[in-house]
């Protein structure tokens, strides 16, 4: 289905909300994102939601955590920023200006450099 709207060029759409420029994102992006879209990758996903406990998950890391955050962001906001610090207040957390959920593909070198990877 993904797909066949993309086709279409309706799928770009349902995408805007976590893209801080839809304008300027890649449309070879999109078509990546939409050959990777699989029913049962968004089923495996749904069921590791259940009982997460990100806290837990996020406390027991026992190396350097270096995140980034976009900062326009929906999914992944200032509440996973501030549990994050909580649980690893040793960790360094950068926020991306003018990225949304897709900061690494909107803002490359800038997460790179924020994951001391670049």
């Amino acid at each position: 289905m993904a797909a066949a709207l993309h086709r279409r060029h309706l799928l770009g759409p349902l995408f805007w909300p976590v893209i801080a420029h839809p304008g300027r994102f890649p449309p070879g992006a999109l078509a990546a994102i939409v050959d990777e879209i699989a029913p049962e990758s968004f089923r495996q996903a749904a069921a590791n939601l259940a009982g997460y406990d990100a806290a837990q998950r996020w406390a027991s890391i026992e190396i350097p955590v270096h995140a980034a955050f976009g900062a326009k962001d929906r999914f992944v906001d200032a509440t996973d920023r501030r549990m994050l610090a909580a649980v690893r207040p040793q960790a360094t957390s950068t926020v991306i200006p003018d990225a949304s959920h897709f900061l690494h593909i909107e803002r490359p070198h800038e997460v790179l450099a924020a994951l001391k990877l670049g």
